[in-house]
């Protein structure tokens, strides 16, 4: 079965593949940029917690972490761990 043939669109008034606009869109955030909606892990247990979700945060020495319980947070409260 021969390859896909990519689709050729108008994007901004220019002629670019299908293919190509996808790349671009998907294209990861540089280096040390912060990427929305990512998953960051509990400082105490290493459990992947969502910022946007958990009400367990606390920012020490100008870095903020999150939480996935109170539990973790009283921990590190009580020894930060950096």
């Amino acid at each position: 079965m021969p390859p896909p043939v990519a689709q050729v669109v108008p994007v901004d008034g220019n002629m670019e593949t299908h293919h190509d606009r996808r790349l671009q869109l998907a294209a990861p955030p540089p280096p040390g940029a912060p990427r929305p909606n990512a998953p960051v892990k509990d400082p105490v247990c290493g459990m992947s917690v969502d910022p946007a979700r958990t009400k367990h945060q606390l920012t020490h020495e100008d870095r903020d972490f999150s939480f996935c319980s109170a539990g973790c947070l009283a921990k590190f409260r009580a020894e930060p761990t950096t």
